[in-house]
C-alpha cells in the first residue's frame, strides 16, 4: 500500500522485468467547492501547497495536472480573506485561472460523486490509449510515495453484544 503525498488519483505502471514503477505522468486533485474555498480561507491554507506539490512531483512537459471540481458551485463565497486568495485574485474562480495560467492546470467540474467517478473512469480509459512512451514520463513511484505497512488486525471485544438479561 502507499501513501500518495500529493493529489487524489494516480496511476502507476511497472515496466516487465524491472522492480521499479512509474506513475503514468497524471495527477488528480479532488475537491468538492466548499473544500476548495475551506482550503483557501483557512489560517494555514493548504491548497497552494497541494498545488506546489503536483507541480513539484508531477511538473514535467509531458505531465497532466488535473482539479476535478466536484458539486454546485457557492452561491456566496465565504468573506474570509487570507493571503492565499488574495495572491490569486481575491476569490475562487480567479483563483482557478491562477491555476490554470501559473501551474497548467486543468479544470473539470462535475455535478455529484457520481459524475466524478465516471470522470475518473472516462480518464482512465484515455490512459490506456496513450503510447507507451508517454505512459513511461512520469515520476518513480519512489521518489513521490513512501511504503506503508498493512494496518495490522486489532482483536475485536464482542463483550458489548452480550444480550441483555431481563429478571423474570
Amino acid at each position: 500500500m502507499l501513501e500518495l503525498p500529493v493529489g487524489d488519483y494516480a496511476w502507476q505502471i511497472k515496466e516487465p522485468g524491472s522492480n521499479e514503477a512509474r506513475f503514468v505522468p497524471l495527477i488528480v486533485e479532488r475537491k468538492t467547492w466548499q473544500d476548495l474555498q475551506d482550503s483557501l480561507t483557512e489560517d494555514n491554507p493548504r491548497m497552494p501547497r497541494q498545488a506546489y506539490a503536483m507541480v513539484k512531483h508531477f511538473g514535467g512537459e509531458s505531465c497532466k495536472r488535473i482539479l476535478l471540481i466536484e458539486g454546485a458551485a457557492p452561491k456566496e463565497t465565504d468573506n474570509r480573506t487570507t493571503k492565499a486568495l488574495i495572491n490569486f485574485g481575491g476569490n475562487l474562480p480567479s483563483f482557478l485561472q491562477e491555476m490554470q495560467r501559473r501551474h497548467d492546470f486543468y479544470l473539470f467540474f462535475t455535478a455529484n460523486e457520481l459524475e466524478s467517478a465516471s470522470f475518473l473512469l472516462q480518464l482512465f480509459k484515455w490512459v490506456l490509449e496513450q503510447s507507451d512512451e508517454w505512459l513511461r514520463g512520469g515520476p518513480l513511484v519512489s521518489a513521490v510515495c513512501k511504503t506503508l505497512s498493512p494496518p495490522t488486525p486489532q482483536p475485536v471485544s464482542y463483550t458489548h453484544l452480550r444480550a441483555h438479561e431481563t429478571d423474570s
